[in-house]
């Protein structure tokens, strides 16, 4: 179902539905550390990964090549600062 909304918007819109919600919702909301991209995630330096209680790491779990495909559902990588203002 999300992923269905996903398409339809970006359908409508004409661009990637991650490029419509950075355009229309991230960017004017001066959410500067939200993003879909695992990879720009990491380029910040705020990325954290996963630790089992074994102290064994446990990577992040998508690439950007399947960024899109989590987009709709919940797929935005983002942080308690910019979630709460």
């Amino acid at each position: 179902m999300y992923m269905a909304s996903a398409h339809v918007v970006a359908r409508l819109a004409g661009v990637p539905y991650t490029d419509f919600v950075q355009s229309r919702i991230i960017a004017p909301l001066g959410m500067n550390a939200t993003t879909y991209s695992p990879s720009g995630a990491e380029k910040t330096g705020k990325l954290t990964q996963t630790w089992t209680r074994g102290v064994r790491r446990i990577p992040y779990w998508f690439p950007d090549e399947v960024a899109a495909l989590f987009a709709g559902p919940g797929g935005a990588i983002s942080n308690a600062e910019d979630m709460v203002w």
